[in-house]
């Protein structure tokens, strides 16, 4: 699941049902900074996960890394591949 927060709304509110239902991966990303938290279902409840020290994210579901890159935009990148690597939006 992919949350893009934004002032005033309720994307943290909702993981208890998210966890409910069985999701097992929640993506929560800042609307105005791209700055993305990844929440991990274990054990019936969600575990934020720490970014590694060069700040990427791995999403233990999917296996894309993501962080927040230059001028407000989400970096991705499948897996260890640099070369995968993009700027979202584009």
């Amino acid at each position: 699941m992919v949350e893009i927060r934004s002032p005033g709304d309720e994307s943290f509110e909702k993981l208890p049902f998210y966890a409910k239902l069985g999701v097992p991966e929640v993506w929560i990303i800042d609307r105005d900074t791209k700055v993305p938290q990844l929440h991990e279902l274990t054990e019936g409840d969600y575990e934020q996960q720490t970014a590694e020290a060069d700040g990427w994210l791995k999403s233990g579901a999917t296996g894309v890394w993501l962080r927040a890159g230059p001028n407000r935009r989400l970096a991705i990148r499948l897996g260890d591949d640099a070369t995968t690597e993009r700027l979202l939006p584009e």
